[in-house]
C-alpha cells in the first residue's frame, strides 16, 4: 500500500474530497495516492484514450477524478 501523501494526508483535517484509483475489478491501484483508509471515493484509474489516429492506455489517479466527480454529484 502507498503511503499517504498530500493532500490525503489532509484529509483528517480538512474538509477535502480525496481521490483513489482502481484497477477493474474494483482492486486497489499500486499507483494510486494516499491509503485506501484515506480515500473518500476511488474511480477507475485505467482507461483507454483517442490519441493520434488510435488510443492509448493511461493509467494515474488523475483518471479515475472525473468518474469520481460525477458520482459525488449524482448522490
Amino acid at each position: 500500500m502507498a503511503l499517504a501523501t498530500y493532500p490525503a494526508l489532509l484529509a483528517s483535517q480538512l474538509p477535502i474530497v480525496v481521490v483513489g484509483a482502481v484497477e477493474l475489478p474494483g482492486i486497489y491501484a499500486r499507483y494510486s495516492q494516499g491509503l485506501a483508509s484515506e480515500l473518500t471515493v476511488s474511480g477507475v484509474g485505467k482507461v483507454f484514450c483517442a490519441w493520434g489516429q488510435g488510443t492509448s492506455e493511461v493509467q494515474g489517479t488523475s483518471f479515475g477524478e472525473p468518474l469520481s466527480n460525477a458520482n459525488i454529484i449524482n448522490f
